[in-house]
């Protein structure tokens, strides 16, 4: 499994400006049918990882929700999956800390966090792609 934020982190500091001093912005990606029911209803919990990344946990996916480092493109999904929206939420730093999740073996981070904390944050917003 490549890299998939290579090439965010080389285009721009995802954090720098947006979220407030203490907290770090974090993306979830669905389809535009979820993202509305969560924009409206808020977060639920899954265990939706599916693929080879809970096997390379070596354990059974948490429940929660999972957040990224970045905005991830539709190309850089996992095979199968089909995506065409993305929210944004900021979290605060200490939540980021304690709920983080490493794949062992890969240059990969992600965060699972239980959806009544992230809830509690507020609703998410919309990422834009950029469409250039």
């Amino acid at each position: 499994m490549s890299d998939v934020f290579g090439h965010w982190r080389e285009r721009i500091d995802v954090d720098a400006g947006f979220a407030r001093p203490g907290q770090t912005r974090r993306y979830h990606v669905t389809t535009a049918a979820a993202a509305a029911s969560i924009e409206h209803d808020g977060f639920r919990d899954g265990d939706d990882l599916q693929g080879p990344l809970p096997k390379l946990l070596g354990r059974r996916a948490p429940r929660g929700v999972w957040l990224s480092y970045a905005p991830l493109e539709p190309a850089d999904l996992p095979e199968g999956r089909r995506y065409d929206a993305c929210l944004y939420v900021d979290v605060p730093q200490h939540l980021v800390d304690r709920y983080e999740v490493v794949f062992p073996g890969l240059d990969e981070v992600w965060w699972c966090i239980p959806a009544a904390k992230l809830n509690a944050l507020g609703r998410p917003k919309r990422f834009l792609y950029d469409t250039e």
